[in-house]
């Protein structure tokens, strides 16, 4: 029987970085198909919606990383793996494209989300050990 070893590139053991970003994506895929309805139930709520979605997206990538060597540097490859995997269906699906400064926000905040992130899972998953 084979041992699972994690590969690591550039200090990043990939399965951490893709369970994240895998999780991250569904978020940011369900909370983009619900953003109509919600647009419909509550619309002040609408224009805070992606943000808001955004934000939980990169949070619940940064905290699936499991218990990485660097819950830091994880933390962020999740939620930038995240908003790499959403990024074609956004610029698929958006007219007119969302503009340069939107995306390069979106990447600077997933960097910080979801450093943060993996750095607060990584303090509580201490807490918890």
């Amino acid at each position: 029987m084979a041992t699972e070893q994690a590969a690591l590139y550039y200090g990043v053991d990939t399965l951490a970085a893709v369970r994240g970003a895998s999780s991250g994506f569904t978020v940011l895929v369900l909370g983009g198909l619900s953003a109509p309805l919600v647009g419909a139930l509550a619309p002040a709520l609408a224009s805070a919606w992606v943000v808001v979605i955004g934000v939980v997206a990169f949070v619940v990538a940064g905290v699936r990383i499991g218990g990485a060597t660097s819950p830091v540097l994880h933390g962020a490859a999740a939620a930038v793996g995240a908003f790499l995997l959403v990024l074609p269906l956004v610029l698929w699906f958006s007219s007119p494209a969302p503009p340069a400064a939107q995306l390069v926000g979106s990447l600077l905040a997933a960097l910080v989300v979801g450093g943060a992130a993996g750095a607060l899972g990584d303090r509580r998953r201490g807490a918890a050990g």
